[in-house]
């Protein structure tokens, strides 16, 4: 025992997840989206986070301002997230107001306990499915956060005129589908 060397436990590589989209992962995404791709592609427009997101109802859009309505608190305002006309047209129509955007991953639960358990489960989902597309094509993972933070960097630079920022805005307009219509930036 005295003097015998203890093997070292093997080192944990850090990959980091919480990274923002480039080029090459937008178009691995957004070609292989799926039916997760209106919930990717709000996720990428609009900034807003992914629990946010999973519990939009169709209430929440107001189609006549061509926006996301999101309520501030208990003062009976709202915050406007404006869309273009394509990502508008992405949204089904004939629904009832208190039906869910993403019914697979609504949580209508009172107890926060729960809610939190419960939608974290649901989120494993698209979370699954958007780090199986990346690692199908040998690019590092990412997370449901990734499109967030894309989405704030476009924010940040639009006006750049670095033709790395110019090149990643032109390509999420493309993967998008805004030929004509750049993206808002809210």
């Amino acid at each position: 025992m005295i003097g015998e060397e203890i093997p070292a436990l093997p080192r944990k590589i850090k990959h980091v997840i919480n990274r923002p989209l480039e080029i090459e992962d937008l178009e691995i995404i957004f070609t292989g989206a799926g039916s997760w791709r209106l919930y990717y592609s709000l996720l990428l427009s609009t900034g807003l986070s992914c629990i946010v997101l999973a519990n939009l109802v169709h209430w929440n859009i107001d189609r006549q301002r061509g926006a996301i309505r999101l309520p501030e608190g208990r003062t009976g305002r709202f915050t406007l997230i404006r869309l273009t006309r394509q990502m508008m047209e992405l949204i089904p129509k004939d629904r009832l107001p208190s039906e869910s955007l993403f019914p697979a991953l609504f949580v209508d639960v009172e107890d926060e306990s729960i809610f939190e358990e419960e939608l974290h489960s649901k989120l494993g989902e698209p979370l699954d499915y958007l780090q199986a597309l990346l690692g199908a094509a040998d690019r590092p993972i990412a997370s449901l956060f990734s499109f967030t933070l894309t989405h704030r960097y476009l924010v940040q630079n639009r006006d750049s005129p670095n033709p790395d920022w110019q090149a990643l805005l032109e390509k999420a307009n493309e993967v998008l589908r805004y030929p004509g219509e750049p993206m808002v930036l809210n």
